[in-house]
């Protein structure tokens, strides 16, 4: 992999992006747990093969040109990655949602799906998951942090789906949600879930948290998030 190239939005130049995630380093180490920068930095992944990659990250520079992101990317001969880093979870929600709606446009995915995370990956060695971040450190940002007390159905048979510990599962069909997920889900008030093995592997769930200690989990089937209008929690 050949170095990473920085590519700033017109909202924010280079320099001021090196002297951010400075700084965001500096308050993490005298706070002893993630900054309040570290916890409001989202990051997008895009991984794809060097024939889609060059239209990828033209889309990635197009879209993010008037929002508060950047680009950091690195290209070899098969391969090249791009992670657009936004400040606030709404900024990168946006984002994120209209390069699937246009890679899937263009053909460059398959599927309605982007990786994304909290803050830098080198944070999680000493603080922990980045889905656990606030109810380890800030769980005052949080309207439940019991999730023992989460009620939810299954999206494939209506099940209701049991606490076990960590996290939920449909004993009927063996779909399983981990608390990870779920503290993301009760924080930002939806997330999105991709399991990586077992029967439902590579499926795509989205969550969203209704209040009354309730979570509503469906099928993404559609292109996009905003077309699942009004979600009504099954009685």
């Amino acid at each position: 992999m050949k170095k990473w190239v920085i590519i700033p939005s017109n909202k924010i130049c280079v320099e001021d992006i090196r002297e951010y995630c400075s700084s965001c380093r500096r308050e993490t180490r005298e706070l002893g747990k993630p900054s309040l920068k570290a916890m409001d930095c989202w990051k997008i992944i895009v991984s794809l093969d060097t024939e889609k990659f060059s239209k990828a990250l033209d889309i990635i520079r197009d879209i993010i040109e008037d929002a508060w992101c950047w680009i950091e990317y690195s290209v070899n001969e098969e391969e090249g990655i791009a992670i657009t880093t936004c400040r606030k979870w709404s900024t990168m929600w946006s984002v994120r949602e209209q390069l699937i709606n246009k890679f899937l446009e263009e053909r460059l995915i398959a599927k309605p799906y982007l990786p994304y995370r909290r803050g830098g990956n080198y944070y999680d060695r000493d603080y922990g998951p980045w889905r656990l971040w606030a109810i380890r450190y800030y769980p005052e940002k949080l309207p439940v942090t019991n999730i023992a007390s989460i009620k939810t159905l299954c999206p494939h048979d209506g099940a209701l789906m049991e606490y076990t510990g960590k996290g939920l599962k449909c004993m009927l069909c063996g779909l399983y949600i981990p608390e990870t997920t779920i503290y993301e889900t009760i924080e930002n008030g939806v997330s999105e879930y991709r399991p990586r093995t077992g029967l439902y592997k590579e499926k795509i769930y989205i969550l969203r948290y209704i209040g009354a200690d309730k979570i509503l989990i469906e099928r993404k089937h559609s292109t996009t998030i905003n077309q699942i209008i009004n979600p009504h929690y099954p009685p």
